[in-house]
């Protein structure tokens, strides 16, 4: 495997993990509040890593 073909394999899943996120997003104000700052995350990057639960 090339690492183009790599490259473009995560780009891939990234984008199928965006869209599944923005598949439940509630179709109301909030939900376009929350879609916006998951659209913005993505674009550029987390600022700082996530909690653990």
């Amino acid at each position: 495997m090339r690492v183009h073909d790599t490259v473009r394999e995560e780009a891939l899943g990234r984008l199928i993990m965006l869209m599944s996120f923005l598949w439940r997003v509630p179709n109301n104000d909030a939900g376009v509040a929350q879609g916006r700052r998951l659209i913005s995350a993505v674009f550029t990057g987390l600022p700082a890593a996530p909690k653990p639960l």
